[in-house]
C-alpha cells in the first residue's frame, strides 16, 4: 500500500511538470525597489543635514520616483499617501485643498518650503493649495511631523514640508510630462536644469513650471431627488399648510403649488433666496472649474541661493458652501 502511494505521487508530479502550463515566476529584474529613505540625509528637521535614522522626529521622504509612480500632481496627493494626515479634495474656496495634522489645519500651522525657502500667500491667513506647487519637479519631498517653531517660526506648529527640486550633477537636463483626462482636465509641466563653470565658480540653475486646468470638478450622484433643495427643510422638520392640507417638505412640487394657487417663482424667492436658479425640486448646476499655474527659477552660486516662484490658483469662491443655507 505504501509503495502504491509513492508511485501515485511520483506519477502525479510528473504529470504536473509535463502537462500543466508553466507558471510565470518573478525574477530579480521584475522587482521594483524604492529608495531606502532610512539612509537619506534630511535637512528640513533642523536646517542641518543629518541621517534620517538619527532624527528624534518623525520624518517621511518621498522620492521623485515615488511621485511619478503614483501620479502625484499636487501636495495633497502626496500627503494623502502618508499615515496620520487627513486630507480634503477639492477643499473649499479660501484655502483650496486642505490637510490636517494632529487635529490642526496644515494650511495654517504647517510650514511649506520650496528649496528651504518659505512660501505663503499674503492675502489669506493660510497657504492656499492647488496644483501650483512644484510636485512633479521635486527631487524629493521631506515631511516633518512635530513642533518646529523654534527653527521655522510660529506657523510650523504641526510640522514642516520642504519641496526640494533637482540639482544637476553635471551638464544640462530637461524633463516634463503631459496628462489629459475627462471633463476638460489637462496638466503639463517641465523642468530645465544645468550646471556650469570651473573650480569654485560653479553655477547651478533650474527653471520649471506647470499648468493645470480642470473645467468641471462637479461630482454628481445620479439619483433622483438627491439634490432637491427641499431636503434641507425636510431635515429641519418644517411643514407647510397649503389650503386645508399640511404637506411635508419633500411632498411639495410645482404642480401642488399651482393647484393651491401659489406661484412657484414667489415660493422659491421666499424660501430659497432671490439668487436661487432652477426648479423647486432640482437646482441648475453649473460646472465648477479650477486652474493652477506656476513658474519657478532657482539659482545657486558659491553656496548662495536665489529662488523665485510665481504661483497662481483659481477656484470658485463658493466651493464647499451650501447655496441653500448661505443666502446673500
Amino acid at each position: 500500500m505504501i509503495r502504491t502511494g509513492i508511485i501515485f505521487l511520483l506519477l502525479s508530479w510528473i504529470f504536473i511538470l509535463c502537462v500543466s502550463p508553466q507558471i510565470d515566476v518573478l525574477q530579480a529584474e521584475d522587482l521594483v525597489f524604492s529608495v531606502d529613505s532610512s539612509r537619506l540625509n534630511v535637512i528640513s528637521a533642523g536646517r542641518i543635514s543629518r541621517n534620517l535614522s538619527e532624527l528624534p522626529l518623525t520624518v517621511y521622504v518621498i522620492s521623485h520616483e515615488e511621485i511619478l509612480r503614483n501620479q502625484f500632481t499636487s501636495l495633497i496627493d502626496v500627503l494623502n499617501a502618508l499615515p496620520g494626515i487627513s486630507t480634503s479634495q477639492p477643499g473649499y474656496g479660501e484655502l483650496g485643498e486642505s490637510f490636517h495634522v494632529w487635529g490642526l489645519t496644515g494650511n495654517l500651522y504647517t510650514k511649506i518650503l520650496i528649496n528651504g525657502m518659505p512660501v505663503k500667500s499674503s492675502v489669506v491667513a493660510g497657504m492656499p493649495i492647488g496644483s501650483q506647487l512644484p510636485i512633479r519637479q521635486a527631487d524629493r519631498i521631506e515631511v516633518v511631523f512635530g513642533i518646529s517653531s523654534s527653527v521655522y517660526g510660529a506657523d510650523a506648529v504641526s510640522g514642516v514640508i520642504n519641496i526640494i527640486t533637482k540639482e544637476a550633477d553635471r551638464g544640462n537636463f530637461v524633463r516634463g510630462d503631459i496628462s489629459l483626462g475627462e471633463d476638460g482636465y489637462s496638466y503639463i509641466n517641465f523642468f530645465l536644469g544645468g550646471k556650469g563653470g570651473k573650480n569654485n565658480n560653479i553655477l547651478q540653475y533650474s527653471f520649471y513650471g506647470s499648468k493645470s486646468d480642470y473645467s468641471n470638478m462637479d461630482l454628481t450622484y445620479r439619483d433622483e431627488g438627491v439634490y432637491n433643495p427641499m431636503n434641507h427643510f425636510q431635515q429641519k422638520g418644517i411643514t407647510y399648510q397649503l389650503g386645508g392640507t399640511r404637506y411635508e417638505a419633500l411632498e411639495l412640487n410645482e404642480d401642488i403649488l399651482v393647484s393651491e394657487g401659489i406661484d412657484p417663482e414667489e415660493f422659491k424667492a421666499t424660501h430659497f433666496g432671490k439668487y436661487y436658479e432652477g426648479s423647486l425640486t432640482e437646482p441648475d448646476m453649473a460646472a465648477i472649474g479650477a486652474a493652477s499655474h506656476m513658474l519657478g527659477l532657482h539659482l545657486k552660486f558659491r553656496g548662495v541661493g536665489l529662488s523665485y516662484n510665481n504661483m497662481y490658483r483659481r477656484t470658485h469662491s463658493s466651493l464647499g458652501l451650501s447655496p441653500v443655507i448661505l443666502q446673500v
